[in-house]
């Protein structure tokens, strides 16, 4: 090699991966670290349940310990472990930037959109004459049960499962893939964990068509605002409102 020649492997190792190589890495570290937020959070609940701290459904007792088991250790763990691993500022990797106006406003509009799926879910539901859908949570007949669910969702689960499924997942496919594909492969990913929900005969695959909806209408707002706090407060303002409703109508 000449004086002036440079050599050919630093050009070489310089060179992008194909982008399929990217996007193949993103959804393997995507579907790996929602594997792992599901197999730890089974682990802790059965071990609750092992220890009889479980409790029976419906119950603050379950509420809290599925809180735990799913929302801050399945959930939380693997984001936190993701991020140290890659050397990143926690808040700046997840996008938990400023809280203003009119972030208020965008995840309010994002909460609206939310319950008018609902809304027609449900009229869907009545034409097909299916059961509407409804959670295990729904069944409680205790008001002060609801009172616990709201401030637990708000303050809990809503927060942790975008940060897990939008702030984490949508983020990394994003980086690997695209927008569009991102945001779809976390919709069915979120979609699945909604589990809890009992329909009519028939409804199944309309109910987790909601949920996708739901997802994509989420991901759809965290990916045009940049902000983690809009789809968190549109989903914290759409499930409180369903809380709220439902624990009024028991207490009355």
């Amino acid at each position: 090699m000449s004086d002036g020649e440079s050599p050919r492997t630093s050009s070489s190792s310089s060179l992008p991966a194909h982008p399929l190589a990217h996007a193949a890495v993103a959804i393997a570290v995507a579907l790996g670290l929602f594997a792992l937020a599901m197999v730890l959070s089974r682990a802790v609940a059965e071990a609750l349940a092992i220890i009889g701290v479980l409790g029976g459904p419906a119950t603050v007792t379950r509420l809290l310990a599925n809180t735990f088991a799913l929302q801050l250790l399945g959930f939380g763990l693997p984001a936190v472990l993701f991020v140290l691993a890659r050397g990143e500022q926690p808040r700046a990797y997840f996008r938990l930037t400023s809280y203003d106006a009119w972030t208020a406003f965008y995840g309010a509009a994002v909460g609206l959109s939310l319950m008018i799926l609902t809304v027609t879910a449900t009229i869907l539901f009545t034409l097909l004459g299916i059961s509407p859908a409804e959670s295990t949570a729904g069944q409680a007949t205790n008001p002060a049960y609801y009172a616990v669910l709201f401030v637990v969702s708000s303050a809990v689960a809503v927060p942790m499962e975008e940060l897990f499924f939008r702030g984490l997942i949508q983020h990394r496919l994003t980086d690997g893939t695209h927008p569009i594909p991102a945001i779809l492969l976390t919709s069915l990913l979120f979609a699945t964990i909604h589990s809890n929900i009992s329909v009519g005969s028939g409804g199944a695959v309309l109910a987790f068509g909601l949920f996708v909806s739901f997802g994509v209408v989420l991901g759809v707002a965290y990916h045009r605002s940049k902000n983690l706090f809009v789809p968190i407060t549109g989903h914290v303002v759409f499930n409180g409102v369903q809380i709220l409703v439902r624990g009024l109508e028991v207490a009355v």
